[in-house]
């Protein structure tokens, strides 16, 4: 009897010592929180991180562009224009027709017949874009050598946004559009339209009696992901096509890339932090999506004396 009491309390002793040892319900909630919490730090760490390396890509990719826009004006002693439409400007279609580029505005009832870019006419006369001029300045010049059109130039896409390649336009909701059956790359970076404006108008930078380093020379545009795919050219035409507001803006609206947004001539991005622009001196800096419209109004006239 004796013997069986101590053995009784020997068991109950180990038991009692493995209850211990072991971990409670509330405790194992406690870690799993703390290992969510921790989770969700390194997470938000490493999407910042990405983010931040995202917007060095964009304003790398427009400081290069406008380093491209100040390499012509020294060849040329003026900056390329935005383009626009020309006589005898035409596109050969792939059924080889020839056909004026265009976009027919369906809520306008409009239509507008562009310029495109070729390498028939001079760079200081070109009816293409800057985007198109520039295009030997920054290491693409056997686009405008073979006259070639392709759907995606990295040089020309924020990073951040990740676009598609474009395909040949389809008529859509907004409009129709007429390329020649080709697909033609985009820009997510839009020149100042106050600097840099529709042919036969040229100048150079003694224009910009402000100061080249704080007169805006272009910026990321604004776009609406569900407007802006890579079946059409509404306000978002391509870089070969010249005189349209896919490669200029002089809007004063700073807003964020989301569904729905009144993207019409105005600025934008993804970014979080705000806009990148390049500035005439060939910096980039990113404004702020709150930054007042008067001061904004200001960085992009060249000659108002601010």
């Amino acid at each position: 009897m004796l013997l069986a009491t101590r053995k009784l309390s020997q068991l109950n002793s180990m038991n009692g010592r493995a209850r211990q040892k072991g971990v409670s319900f509330i405790e194992l909630l406690v870690v799993l929180s703390l290992v969510t919490v921790l989770a969700s730090l390194t997470l938000a760490g490493v999407q910042s991180a990405r983010e931040s390396s995202r917007l060095s890509i964009c304003m790398n990719r427009e400081r290069q562009l406008c380093i491209g826009m100040q390499t012509f004006e020294s060849k040329h002693r003026m900056l390329p224009n935005n383009g626009g439409r020309a006589g005898d400007n035409v596109i050969r279609t792939v059924e080889g027709d020839l056909v004026k580029p265009s976009t027919w505005d369906r809520a306008k009832e409009k239509e507008s017949v562009w310029g495109v870019g070729s390498n028939g006419f001079s760079p200081v006369k070109q009816p293409g874009p800057w985007t198109y001029t520039i295009l030997p300045e920054i290491e693409l010049a056997f686009l405008v050598e073979e006259n070639r059109f392709v759907p995606q130039v990295g040089s020309f896409l924020c990073a951040t946004r990740g676009r598609a390649p474009s395909v040949v336009p389809k008529e859509d909701m907004q409009g129709r559009y007429q390329s020649g059956g080709y697909a033609m790359a985009k820009t997510d970076f839009a020149a100042n339209h106050h600097v840099v404006r529709n042919s036969p108008f040229s100048a150079g930078f003694e224009r910009i009696t402000d100061g080249n380093s704080v007169t805006i020379l272009m910026g990321e545009k604004s776009i609406d992901p569900s407007v802006h795919i890579p079946s059409t050219w509404f306000w978002d035409e391509p870089i070969w096509i010249g005189g349209s507001k896919g490669t200029a803006r002089d809007g004063l609206g700073m807003i964020p890339d989301s569904i729905g947004s009144p993207y019409f001539n105005n600025w934008g991005s993804p970014h979080v932090s705000g806009v990148p622009f390049g500035y005439c001196d060939g910096r980039v800096e990113v404004a702020s999506f709150t930054i007042d419209s008067e001061v904004l109004k200001e960085m992009l006239c060249p000659a108002g004396n601010q």
